[in-house]
């Protein structure tokens, strides 16, 4: 028996060709788009940490997520600073800044190149990376979490 070809084979196949053709156009692109990207930086807040454990964050230090376990970076800058919170006084209908004792502030300047890079994302892992964005964090002497406060593309200041 002699099998004969028909219109139907003939739209399977190119269907098939347009989907690799796709692909292997989709896959070059991005890797293209790999080798320009910049560092990026951004700064961790760490709010209202007790000051005898201020020590353990040190520069060099390999920054992964919490919860996902992807790395974001390594940390370039530790900064401490006083405990500032600013909080709703009820009786007054204001805010009023407050601070409490024995307590810090840590900011945490992490960088390092993304694995997604463009105008609308950028991503370390699977985590996004913009202000306002809360990270739960881990290294190798601490676990924390805090907000991103600042991010820094090395060509456009994004504060």
């Amino acid at each position: 028996m002699k099998k004969k070809i028909n219109f139907i084979d003939i739209l399977i196949v190119l269907v098939v060709v347009a989907v690799l053709l796709f692909v292997v156009k989709y896959f070059s692109t991005s890797s293209k788009e790999a080798n320009n990207v910049p560092k990026v930086s951004y700064v961790i807040e760490l709010k209202s940490l007790q000051s005898e454990y201020l020590d353990v964050f040190k520069e060099g230090d390999d920054i992964k997520d919490g919860v996902k376990g992807g790395y974001l970076g390594k940390v370039t800058k530790v900064e401490i600073k006083d405990n500032v919170e600013i909080r709703e006084d009820t009786l007054n209908a204001s805010f009023v800044k407050t601070s409490f004792e024995n307590k810090k502030d840590v900011y945490l300047t992490v960088e390092g190149i993304p694995t997604t890079y463009n105008d609308s994302e950028i991503l370390f892992a699977t985590q996004e990376i913009k202000i306002g964005k809360l990270l739960h964090i881990k290294a190798k002497n601490y676990v924390g979490h805090g907000y991103v406060v600042g991010v820094n593309d090395n060509r456009q200041e994004l504060k």
